[in-house]
């Protein structure tokens, strides 16, 4: 195999990717419209496309298309986006097609956080962004806490170490949010409900403080894209290669 034989197979790859990819963002499009149009109030296509393109529609169709439904529909793109890329992030560092945020601990911290939040009626930071804000402080400490329990005195980072104490770590917060609950009367659905998650109360302000962390998250990952793809080789054959594998 010549070197015109591995740029014909790279080609055929890229092609196949591009396809895929453009396959994927138009079932995207056609999704939103779908999800545009159903609802307590279907819609029709034409009437959607009136509404969004032409400002038609009367005063309480575009009230529930573009300040209900959209900001729903759009944010829900937006969090699925950003789990995908951060699912591929650990994937790459790990190694395995099985990794996930979970595997940190970084989950399970970020769900006390936001549970103490509840149970503590934080009122420190304004409105409903308060349980997220704790939630993010939470998982960037459990990420800090693992790294410090698998960084050795070499400032060496072993994956299989990182992994063990992320599973250690997020079992400990695991049992935390398992006694919040435990101690928890009147917020107890309100935790049960967060953990599990929703868009019903997403708003566009929702969607204008998520979209430049999500932006700065992805464009960062990809920029290190070449370097987790040359972690994928092994930690041994990515030093010697050059890779700053304590810096990934």
């Amino acid at each position: 195999m010549d070197v015109s034989d591995v740029a014909s197979i790279q080609k055929r790859k890229y092609a196949r990717w591009g396809a895929i990819i453009i396959g994927l963002l138009i079932a995207l499009v056609l999704t939103i419209l779908f999800c545009l149009g159903i609802g307590a109030v279907n819609m029709p296509v034409d009437t959607i496309a009136e509404i969004l393109f032409k400002g038609g529609g009367t005063d309480s169709q575009r009230q529930i298309i573009l300040d209900i439904r959209m900001p729903r529909i759009i944010l829900g793109a937006l969090v699925g986006a950003s789990l995908a890329v951060a699912g591929a992030a650990m994937q790459g560092v790990f190694r395995n097609p099985m990794a996930s945020p979970y595997v940190l601990g970084i989950s399970s911290g970020a769900a006390f956080g936001a549970s103490l939040a509840i149970v503590l009626g934080v009122s420190w930071l304004s409105g409903a962004f308060a349980i997220p804000a704790m939630a993010f402080i939470f998982c960037f400490l459990t990420l800090f806490l693992v790294y410090g329990i698998s960084r050795t005195k070499g400032g060496y980072v072993p994956v299989e170490t990182l992994l063990l104490a992320g599973i250690a770590v997020g079992a400990f917060f695991s049992a935390l949010v398992s006694l919040m609950k435990y101690f928890a009367d009147e917020q107890l659905a309100a935790i049960v409900f967060w953990m599990m998650g929703g868009l019903w109360e997403a708003k566009w302000t929702h969607v204008v403080v998520s979209l430049p962390m999500i932006i700065l998250g992805t464009a960062t990952i990809w920029m290190l894209a070449r370097d987790l793809n040359t972690l994928m080789v092994g930690e041994e054959h990515a030093l010697h290669l050059g890779l700053n594998v304590n810096g990934i």
